[in-house]
């Protein structure tokens, strides 16, 4: 069989990478087309997989519409050369080549249809298969498929991750030390525009309780100022994961690392406009307790919130036994990925 896999985003080449190579094992041929967007291209160099690059990031008031017809365009230029049967990923583009070429396409999401309205006009008429987690309520006609799962769980699930205790040195801290870490984010994707995160007296705050309780590390996909320098987080990309997992506490603006460092058992609060309109960190909250959630506006609440969980002495067994109650419910989404080809 012969397979294409779209990557747009960082957390796209986690999402496939196990299926990836899964199918290479079983004999499959894989194509991995990559958008060079972030660490996108990095990471895949750095867990020796191969790529072609298909478009970059633009910028302006044309960048959206013109960023569209590229990387349909790029897909299309690959996808004609290496006749797939199945085209994999999370883009609009493998549903619009799909309807050139003879594979057939199925589109990973997360997003409900209500938060990420312009996405879906351009997947839904043309996807052979949508693939979402079953929590989402949204109905995308016949080829809608649903998993117990969340897409991070393709790779933290602890058949795919153990978390390396190395990670101590690499921080350089002693083992079994705990730490904190704050994310801050750009707010510069097409999906971010208008939106904001933590305010910067927040931050200030945030950074002056948290360092009083020991080591604290950001992650910033911004230069930090020179004061603030002495806390960035300095580890290989390909790492953040470990840390995540024994950190005692993360704030963030990302959405992606607050779910992350749930489904790894580690208290994340998420401080964003965007909070209410992503699902899985809903459920992660309401269902589970391991994550939680607070408007901008909100930030005395946080403070709050903050310090109450870093005066709890076994604030991380706590987290544990949440992490296993939704371990217990969710499935290894690799291996549903790895088999889904064969299925449909």
């Amino acid at each position: 069989m012969r397979i294409l896999v779209d990557l747009n985003h960082p957390a796209h080449v986690h999402l496939f990478r196990n299926a990836i190579l899964e199918w290479r094992k079983q004999g499959h041929e894989v194509l991995i087309a990559a958008r060079d967007k972030d660490l996108t291209l990095k990471l895949l160099q750095l867990y020796g997989l191969n790529y072609v690059r298909t478009a970059g990031v633009r910028k302006g008031l044309l960048a959206f519409p013109l960023g569209v017809l590229e990387l349909d365009w790029k897909i299309w230029h690959f996808a004609r050369r290496f006749d797939p049967d199945w085209m994999i990923g999370t883009s609009f583009a493998i549903a619009h080549v799909s309807k050139l070429v003879r594979g057939r396409s199925i589109v990973f999401a997360e997003d409900a249809r209500e938060a990420n309205r312009l996405f879906w006009r351009l997947v839904d008429p043309f996807a052979d298969f949508i693939a979402t987690p079953d929590l989402l309520t949204d109905n995308h006609g016949r080829g809608h498929l649903k998993y117990p799962s969340y897409q991070k769980l393709a790779y933290l699930h602890p058949n795919r991750f153990t978390p390396d205790p190395g990670i101590y040195n690499e921080l350089g801290l002693k083992g079994g030390q705990p730490y904190s870490v704050l994310r801050f984010v750009a707010f510069q994707a097409s999906h971010d525009v208008g939106h904001s995160g933590i305010p910067n007296e927040l931050k200030d705050k945030l950074i002056t309780l948290l360092s009083g309780y020991g080591p604290l590390f950001i992650s910033s996909e911004m230069p930090l100022p020179p004061p603030l320098e002495r806390f960035a987080l300095q580890i290989s990309p390909d790492r953040i994961h470990h840390a995540l997992a024994f950190a005692s506490l993360l704030v963030s603006e990302s959405a992606t690392m607050v779910t992350e460092a749930s489904i790894l058992g580690s208290p994340a609060m998420y401080c964003s406009t965007l909070v209410g309109s992503i699902p899985v960190i809903d459920e992660l909250e309401k269902k589970y307790g391991l994550a939680f959630q607070f408007l901008p506006a909100d930030s005395h609440k946080l403070l709050h919130q903050v310090k109450n969980l870093v005066d709890l002495p076994d604030l991380k067994n706590q987290w544990r036994l949440r992490q296993e109650k939704m371990l217990i419910e969710k499935i290894d989404l690799t291996d549903w990925i790895v088999n889904l080809p064969f299925r449909l």
